[in-house]
């Protein structure tokens, strides 16, 4: 068993690997396409996104992975993943309404954008936690690598006839939406929102999500807090030289 899991594991990394390599190619050929000042605002985007999700974020696959595998307890963990993508969203639209007057640019609807993006990605995962929990670690390799490559060939579809930075958002609704696909074609139990036993369950749910997401908060502030002071004190198209 040890050994399976061992070798699924190596075969999951491994497979990462060329999707690696053309995720980079794809990233450098919208840098020669693309102005640094979409970089710049995108990166603030996904800072704003992925902080306020770390933040309410207690909705985890791993739940289900590592508990009994019923179908109560995976419809109870999608129930949590649908009101933590609701927050989300309710938060996006918030702040775009509030902001969109203090801005010249289109960052409000970016954040709105990138934060229902988040909300789909969110419950999709949950959709996948069957395949983890059944050690088909390729398959979910696979999928979620052919998302991102999906995602990058959009990106570099609409830079070529529009060079905006819609391009860029682009990829974001793309990877969201072929994740979300994915999971409603192999997920294998019954998507059901169920709130019997919430109220006990609800709470060593968001306990166990906030724990894992610890380490998940530190990797964000390693990546994204550079982000956001060089836009704070250099500039949003420095930023975008920065990220690129």
């Amino acid at each position: 068993m040890i050994e399976s899991i061992i070798r699924k594991s190596l075969v999951y990394l491994g497979s990462s690997t060329p999707f690696q390599i053309l995720n980079f190619l794809g990233g450098v050929l919208l840098a020669r396409m693309l102005v640094p000042e979409h970089f710049g605002l995108i990166a603030l985007a996904l800072a704003a996104k992925e902080w306020a999700s770390i933040s309410i974020i207690c909705a985890t696959p791993q739940f289900f992975i590592l508990g009994d595998g019923s179908e109560s307890s995976f419809q109870r963990s999608y129930t949590l993943a649908c009101i933590v993508a609701a927050i989300l969203i309710s938060l996006g639209l918030v702040f775009c309404l509030s902001q969109q007057h203090n801005f010249k640019s289109n960052f409000p609807e970016i954040i709105f954008i990138f934060f229902v993006c988040e909300g789909v990605v969110v419950v999709s995962s949950i959709m996948l936690a069957p395949l983890e929990r059944d050690l088909e670690l390729l398959k979910l390799s696979l999928i979620r690598n052919s998302s991102s490559i999906f995602g990058t060939v959009v990106a570099v579809t609409v830079a070529f006839y529009s060079q905006s930075i819609w391009a860029l958002v682009a990829k974001e609704i793309a990877v969201a939406l072929i994740l979300l696909s994915f999971g409603l074609f192999y997920c294998n139990q019954k998507l059901k929102l169920n709130f019997s036993g919430m109220p006990k369950q609800v709470f060593p749910m968001i306990k166990y999500g906030w724990s894992l997401n610890f380490s998940r908060a530190c990797e964000i502030l390693f990546y994204r807090l550079p982000d956001v002071l060089v836009a704070k004190f250099l500039g949003v198209s420095l930023t975008g030289h920065f990220v690129q």
